[in-house]
């Protein structure tokens, strides 16, 4: 992932949004890949577990079954409710999903 990360000039999370499953297996990273069901974000996690790592600004693509998971859930609505400043239950009438391209 280092070689990865070198090619493409990756300084923070974010940067890896725009590394895709096919860049890592054009560099031989398929056996991370397969390994981890060609989800990026799962080998990122397993290889650097020192860091905090936030699906939403290090990914475009959210992988589908992480939203299987209640807890994924919660963080996707907390991240909204903070970024949004909602306070109460009637603040959520204020969202459209359509205006939130960060999180679609």
């Amino acid at each position: 992932m280092d070689k990865i990360a070198e090619k493409f000039r990756i300084k923070k999370q974010e940067d890896w949004r725009e590394v895709s499953t096919k860049d890592m297996k054009d560099l031989r990273g398929f056996g991370l890949t397969n390994k981890y069901k060609d989800i990026i974000f799962f080998v990122l996690i397993k290889i650097y577990p020192e860091i905090k790592w936030d699906v939403f600004s290090c990914r475009k693509i959210i992988p589908h079954h992480f939203w299987n998971s209640i807890e994924n859930q919660r963080k996707f609505l907390d991240k909204i409710t903070e970024k949004y400043n909602l306070k109460i239950q009637s603040d959520w009438v204020k969202i459209n999903l359509n205006e939130l391209p960060e999180f679609s």
